[in-house]
Parts: structure tokens; C-alpha cells; sequence
């Protein structure tokens, strides 16, 4: 039964239902199940290739079955019909075939009946796969639930049951050839043998998850994080900045390199700063990008790159440049060479498309393709693909690495994603829900010590979790409209958030002592 109260998982009022040990509304329950459902998939796969191949051996031995129960009737036939003036002389013989009657008649009973409940578990199993019933309607979702998990528990009993039926030969009848006489004796013959229809399967059950289980998953041991910094920056969390710092124009991208800041603001201009001994930015210079349609910037110790769509044809002219693509220009310390470039591609018969999320490290570009739904890793020297993940489902948007991990953000599925840098592997994601304060996400950052930070979607929160993807903390005191964040991370960590508060463009600055 449903009833009014606080949802245990969102905190709204709403009509609940009773599942396990909490009360959910309607939205979080059919997000559980979702999650859950698709958690289950693999599971269901292997029950239904085990079910399959329980209802091809009966299906096969099924003739034999019914050709048995055929035959022995006609025997019986037969000798009553032919040999009625002789019974006495059948009795032993028709004793022994309407043993057999009875015992194929029992057999193909059983196998009958075990082939209805593969049948009823087949189609409980395709119920759960793809409900056809209105998920909002009461108890709908929590029978569902209910019944898929009873089925799951009959099928030990089934796979015990398979085993017994098939772990002794069964009788074939193969034909009963009487011979007209006169004679007071029966002429004819019976001819019995034994057949071994199976050889003893594998058991392929394993236990289900659990539905209330986070909606996670974490599958190698990871890097540790430095818990202590972890808890400075929850305290930090709370606190007012450090520095406010006033600019000209809207910082659309923020990037780093040790000490070095690199900002692109809107109207193409990059400012370049370093953090002095003293915790402050010093102003280096200013220079002109030649691209006008950036989507993201990066950097290394010899490469500033931008990942850009749609430029113009004398732009793609001048600096030999596909349309949209990634490009990297030589740098040294604070000095952006915009005369030489190198454009990073993904071959002769593929081009990027939309380009948005990029990081360098020594040797490897990182990209991320919205409409490939892809993310890449290229090799800076030669320009071949090491390794791809794709995101077929998803819409991959930006990404961040430190020396092991990738993670990335997903605005389709609102998911992170966190991958093993060596060949993109995932390793554990989160759907950062959508009913409270942690939507999204956008911008992602990942430091050297593994924390993750991220940009949540609706509310232009900054969020700060762990690598286990635990732990969110939203910070409190930074403006909405955030446009970028970036973490310079030298002897301290620096903090440093792009946002236009009251129409004013400013970089909101913590540091973590």
C-alpha cells in the first residue's frame, strides 16, 4: 500500500511505497530500479543461455519421449487386438510393456512440467527486462521486484531437478514386430535399449545484487587518496576564499602548469600567470589565440593545446588545420608560440567532429568527441591512437588526468566515469543523481592525490569527492556561474574558480595550507 510521507532517499513529500527497509516516492524508486535492472542485465543474459540450453535438450528428447509413449500404445494395440485368444501366454509379456507404458507416460509428465516452469521463469525473466506495466501505478514496481527475485530463487530447485531427470539413461522402445501363427506361443520381437541424452552441465548461478546497494561500481583496487587533504578540503568547503581577483573578461577556459595559469578569456585573449613564492598571481602576459572557437584548453611542459570546432576557412589556410580538431602549440615557461602548430588527428579515413574535453601529460593527447562519443588517447610524437573508449549511449564532455586515472563527465548519462590512463579502461562510475544539490556534471578536475572536483549542472555548484567516488561535498561560498576551475598543485594546492558574480568577471581563489 502506498502512503503520504518524506521519500527516505530524496526528502520530498510525495505518495511512498515499502521496499526493504525504506520508503521511497515514485521518481526514486523508478531511478532504483532502473540502476538496478541494469545492474542485473549480465545476470539475466546468463540465466536465459542457461535456460535456452535446458529447453534444447528436452526439446530434443521430446520425440524420442513422445515416439515412445506412441509406440508402446500401439504395442499394447497390437497384442490385445491380435492376440486376444492368447492372453494367458501375453501376461508376462504385456506386464512388462505396460510397465514401460507407465514409466514413458511418467517421464513425459515430468519433462512436461519441467518445460512449463522454464517456460513461466523465461517469461518472468523477459517481465523484468521490459516491463510493459505503468511504473507509477501502486506496487507495480515492487511486484515486479518481488517476483523476479522468488523466480531467481526457484531456479537452484530447477537446475537440481534438470540434474535428476538427466542423470540416468532412458529407456528406448524401439519397435514390436508379433508374427501371425497359430500356435498357442507368442512370436515376435521386443526390442529395449538405454540412451544417455546429457552430459552434467556447469552450474551458472551466482547471487543477485542488491537493489539498495550505492549505484557504483568498483571492479580493481585503486590508488589510495590522501585522506588528510581530503578533510582540509571539506573544512575549506565551508570557508570564504582566499582571493578574489578581478578581471576584464569572462574566463571561458582555465588551465595549468605547475605554477603557470594559463586563461582564455571570451574574446580570444590568453593571459598567463604565475603563483609566486607568496600564494599571489603575477600577470606574465597577453597574446591573441588565432582560433575563435575553442572548447577547451590544456597544457604540458612543452604544449599549449585547444580542442576547437568550426573554424574559419583563412584560419584553417594558415595554420593547416582541419575544421574542428585539436591543436598544439610549442610553448616555454610563460611564452605561447601561435605561429607553429601542430594539429593532432585521428587519421586519414576519421576526423574529430566536436572536440570538447582535452589534457596533455608528457608523451599522450587526451580528447573527448560529443558526436563521436568517444575519448582518445594519441600519442603527441606520432599522432597514432593508443588506446579509445567509447560512450555510445552518453555524451562525453570533459575529462581530467593525473600519472594513473582518467575520469570524465558524461551530461547525457549524468555520470563520472573514472578509467585506468594506461588503456582507458573503466574502472568505476556514479550517476550523480538529479533530485538534489549534485546535478551534472560539466567541468571536472582530478588532482595528483586523487580527489576529484566537478561542476554540477542545474545550481553551478563546485563538488569535491574522492576516488572511490565517495564523500561529495559541495562548496559553499563560490558565486553561481562558474565557467571554468583549474587546481595548481606545487608545494600547496591552489584552487582557482572562474565565475562572473553581479556581471563582474572574477577568479575565486582557496588555498589548502
Amino acid at each position: 500500500m502506498s502512503m503520504q510521507g518524506n521519500c527516505s532517499r530524496c526528502g520530498h513529500t510525495a505518495s511512498l511505497e515499502n521496499i526493504s527497509s525504506d520508503k521511497l516516492c515514485k521518481p526514486c524508486l523508478i531511478f532504483k530500479y532502473e540502476k538496478y535492472k541494469e545492474q542485473c542485465m549480465p545476470q539475466c543474459a546468463r540465466f536465459e543461455a542457461f535456460l535456452d540450453g535446458y529447453k534444447k535438450q528436452i526439446d530434443n528428447i521430446s520425440p524420442l519421449l513422445n515416439s515412445n509413449l506412441e509406440n508402446t500404445k500401439q504395442v499394447k494395440q497390437i497384442i490385445e487386438d491380435t492376440y486376444s485368444n492368447q492372453i494367458r501366454n501375453l501376461n508376462n509379456e504385456k506386464t512388462t510393456l505396460l510397465a514401460l507404458v507407465d514409466e514413458c507416460t511418467r517421464d513425459n509428465l515430468k519433462f512436461s512440467d519441467f518445460k512449463s516452469q522454464l517456460n513461466a521463469i523465461s517469461q518472468n525473466i523477459n517481465a523484468f527486462k521490459n516491463p510493459n506495466q505503468n511504473l507509477y501505478q501502486d506496487n507495480v514496481l515492487s511486484n515486479l521486484i518481488k517476483n523476479f527475485e522468488e523466480n531467481f530463487g526457484k531456479m537452484r530447485n530447477i537446475e537440481e531437478n534438470f540434474n535428476t531427470l538427466y542423470a540416468r539413461p532412458v529407456k528406448k522402445i524401439e519397435k514390436f514386430e508379433p508374427v501371425s501363427t497359430s500356435s498357442q506361443k507368442l512370436i515376435g520381437t521386443l526390442s529395449i535399449s538405454e540412451q544417455m541424452v546429457r552430459s552434467s552441465p556447469s552450474s551458472v548461478l551466482s547471487n543477485l545484487p542488491n537493489m539498495f546497494s550505492p549505484i557504483r561500481e568498483n571492479t580493481q583496487p585503486l590508488g589510495n587518496t590522501n585522506l588528510n587533504n581530503l578533510q582540509k578540503w571539506k573544512a575549506k568547503a565551508i570557508d570564504n576564499p582566499n582571493l578574489d581577483i578581478e578581471i576584464g573578461k569572462i574566463p571561458a577556459h582555465l588551465t595549468n602548469f605547475r605554477n603557470y595559469m594559463f586563461l582564455l578569456d571570451e574574446k580570444d585573449t590568453l593571459l598567463v600567470f604565475t603563483l609566486t613564492s607568496n600564494n599571489q598571481f603575477e600577470f606574465k602576459r597577453k597574446s591573441k589565440s588565432p582560433i575563435k572557437t575553442a572548447r577547451n584548453i590544456a597544457a604540458n611542459l612543452n604544449y599549449f593545446a585547444m580542442s576547437y570546432i568550426n573554424i574559419d576557412k583563412s584560419c584553417c589556410k594558415k595554420l593547416n588545420l582541419k575544421p574542428c580538431g585539436v591543436a598544439l602549440f610549442p610553448r616555454n615557461a610563460d611564452i605561447v608560440d601561435f605561429n607553429t602548430v601542430i594539429s593532432i588527428e585521428l587519421g586519414s579515413s576519421e576526423n574529430f567532429v566536436h572536440p570538447v574535453g582535452i589534457a596533455l601529460n608528457t608523451d599522450c593527447v587526451f580528447v573527448c568527441d560529443q558526436v563521436r562519443k568517444s575519448v582518445y588517447k594519441i600519442s603527441i610524437q606520432n599522432g597514432q591512437i593508443l588506446a579509445k573508449f567509447n560512450v555510445p549511449e552518453g555524451n562525453p564532455y570533459k575529462l581530467s588526468i593525473n600519472n594513473d586515472y582518467l575520469v570524465l563527465s558524461d551530461t547525457a548519462l549524468h555520470r563520472i566515469s573514472l578509467h585506468r590512463l594506461s588503456n582507458l579502461e573503466m574502472i568505476n562510475k556514479i550517476t550523480i543523481e538529479q533530485s538534489d544539490d549534485t546535478n551534472g556534471p560539466y567541468g571536472i578536475y582530478l588532482t595528483n592525490d586523487n580527489l576529484i572536483f566537478f561542476k554540477n549542472y542545474q545550481s553551478s555548484q563546485l563538488v569535491l569527492m574522492d576516488i572511490y567516488l565517495n564523500n561529495q561535498t559541495v562548496f559553499k561560498n563560490i558565486p553561481n556561474g562558474i565557467e571554468g576551475f583549474t587546481m595548481l598543485e606545487c608545494l600547496q594546492q591552489f584552487l582557482v574558480v572562474g565565475v562572473v558574480e553581479k556581471n563582474i568577471p572574477k577568479l575565486i581563489c582557496y588555498l589548502m595550507n
